[in-house]
């Protein structure tokens, strides 16, 4: 966001959608297609990846000012791993309409 004027900001803070989620919820699955991203708000996420024998990892935790997501949306690839609430959370959606329209 630091990329970003005032006035973007304040465009893109409208169209913003809040998400909540529960503990242990899948937010992303692997593979999914991604066409928007999530900035962290409150409680933390848990990125994980399978290993050869099927067995998910953690490969990352991420905090409130975090973001996720943001590469399947730039790139169009599919997501590149499962996204785990740690806790409740609260997250901020930024799709790729409103991202394309006003950043």
């Amino acid at each position: 966001l630091n990329a970003l004027s005032l006035e973007e900001i304040q465009t893109l803070a409208r169209k913003v959608a809040l998400c909540e989620f529960r503990k242990g919820e899948l937010i992303l699955r692997q593979g999914d297609a991604g066409n928007s991203m999530f900035f962290i708000f409150e409680g933390s996420l848990d990125i994980q990846i399978p290993k050869e024998n099927g067995k998910k990892i953690s490969v990352a935790n991420l905090w409130p000012g975090d973001c996720v997501g943001e590469m399947s949306m730039l790139t169009g690839e599919p997501r590149s791993a499962d996204v785990l609430a740690m806790s409740d959370v609260v997250l901020l959606q930024v799709t790729q309409d409103n991202c394309k329209a006003h950043c």
